[in-house]
């Protein structure tokens, strides 16, 4: 299973476990078209950590829980986990008892906008895309004279490392000791959040730095230069900009009388015919909000029932210039993207993935580092065009 179908079993299962992560607690693991498999350097690690109580001892619930975890991270059955420390748990002889206790992951943001674009895996972490589109009409009379059918734009991708790294304290293995499920939770929401992260760069990023600084990019403009970002930079020509909507409290003027209006003179002109199929318009939650909140204040109480029925459809099937309206976690607010949604890709480096499972007593935690090679791309600029810096008078 793929890089593409491991999002998409995320997205789509939930709290399911990947079956074909299996990386190893405490070594480096590497992603193959057969899946994880350990890596040759590691081979020769005899130092196994034995993880057993004396007689007439009690494993400690905690460790019970931190080994659950490792199988439910890994995919491998504990006892099938070579580590590469020696260390030695020393189990507790008492284990007070703890209240039952159930658990569910809370209810976040989706990422489910990963399921509908391109996520290709490709060999070299450098190399060129090369879309093939269409020419010219080919149809003429009179003198023959063949024509290439296609037409090849060469721009370049590069994958760059990008880790997603995280932990669980010791406080939180003991706490949770009695949660039967506790280890899908903790691995469904850390996917959910991964792919966020996915999405968080994707419309956010600027730019990838060596070493990334959260406190100056809470947004993570510093993990690589995402979607909006290259159309920016290598399209700029298709970023329409310094458009505004009119408001009708203060009577104030803007380019467009409404935002359905702004939309579609855009796409209607900027965007050549023949790339019109399937386009979307990609925008940030409280866009539409705006735009659906005055005509859901205004309803009519005399014709409160047609009224009610005519925006609840609107509403679940938000449209914007007569596009269907396509929102995304963390999309800029002042920002709208044209496009197909297929146009949209994500490229990932086979064999770059890497996994490390490490108890480190040092820092009270178990810890999970994951990493990989990945670039945001627009298949074809020309089928799409951002509009950027709207403004609301």
């Amino acid at each position: 299973m793929d890089f593409a179908d491991r999002i998409k079993t995320i997205l789509e299962r939930g709290n399911a476990q990947d079956k074909n992560k299996n990386s190893e607690g405490h070594n480096m693991v590497i992603a193959t078209n057969d899946g994880f498999k350990k890596n040759a350097g590691n081979e020769g690690n005899n130092g196994v950590i034995h993880y057993s109580a004396g007689a007439g001892e009690k494993i400690h619930p905690g460790q019970a829980m931190c080994e659950r975890i490792i199988e439910e991270f890994s995919g491998v059955s504990y006892e099938k986990l070579v580590f590469s420390a020696d260390a030695a748990i020393v189990p507790r002889e008492v284990v007070l008892p703890s209240p039952a206790q159930t658990g569910e992951q809370a209810a976040t943001w989706s990422a489910a906008f990963l399921s509908e674009i391109n996520i290709i895996p490709v060999t070299d972490s450098k190399g060129s895309v090369i879309y093939l589109g269409p020419t010219d009409p080919l149809a003429r009379t009179g003198n023959r004279d063949p024509r290439d059918a296609v037409s090849m734009e060469p721009r370049f991708y590069y994958c760059q490392q990008v880790n997603f790294d995280t932990s669980i304290s010791y406080s939180n293995l003991d706490r949770f000791s009695g949660l039967e499920n506790y280890p899908k939770i903790v691995r469904a929401a850390v996917d959910n959040r991964r792919n966020l992260d996915l999405l968080l760069i994707g419309f956010n990023g600027t730019h990838h730095a060596d070493v990334s600084t959260p406190e100056s990019y809470p947004n993570r403009e510093d993990c690589g230069m995402g979607w909006l970002e290259k159309y920016r930079t290598e399209a700029h020509e298709r970023v329409i900009s310094g458009l505004s909507v009119s408001s009708r409290e203060t009577m104030t003027t803007g380019t467009h009388h409404s935002i359905d209006g702004l939309v579609q003179d855009v796409w209607g002109s900027a965007i050549d015919e023949r790339w019109h199929y399937d386009l979307v318009a990609v925008c940030n939650y409280s866009l539409l909000h705006r735009k659906h909140f005055p005509l859901i204040n205004d309803l009519d109480t005399s014709r409160m029932n047609t009224e009610i029925l005519v925006n609840e459809k609107i509403i679940k099937n938000p449209m914007l210039g007569n596009l269907p309206a396509v929102t995304a976690p963390f999309f800029p607010e002042n920002a709208i993207l044209i496009t197909s949604l297929k146009n949209l890709s994500l490229y990932w480096q086979k064999g770059s993935i890497r996994k490390l499972i490490k108890d480190e007593p040092h820092y009270d935690r178990l810890a999970f580092y994951e990493s990989w090679n990945e670039d945001y791309i627009i298949e074809n600029y020309e089928a799409g065009c951002l509009i950027d810096g709207i403004t609301w008078k």
